[in-house]
C-alpha cells in the first residue's frame, strides 16, 4: 500500500507497477494459504472414505 502511494506521489510507473505486482503476489499467497488450510482441516475432520477416479480393478 505504501509503495502504491509512493509510486503515485513520485509519478514513477516502475514503482507503481512493482507495487501492483507485489499486491497480486500477496493476494495469491493468501488464497493458497486459505485453500491449504481448508483442505487440511477437511482431511482431519473427514470420516468418510475417499473415492479414487479411474476404472475399477
Amino acid at each position: 500500500m505504501i509503495a502504491i502511494i509512493g509510486g503515485i506521489v513520485t509519478n514513477s510507473t516502475a514503482i507503481l507497477a512493482d507495487a501492483v505486482h507485489d499486491l497480486g503476489d500477496s493476494f495469491t499467497r493468501r488464497q493458497v494459504w486459505r485453500f491449504l488450510k481448508d483442505v487440511l482441516m477437511k482431511k482431519e475432520t473427514s470420516s468418510t472414505p475417499t473415492v479414487s477416479v479411474g476404472s475399477p480393478c
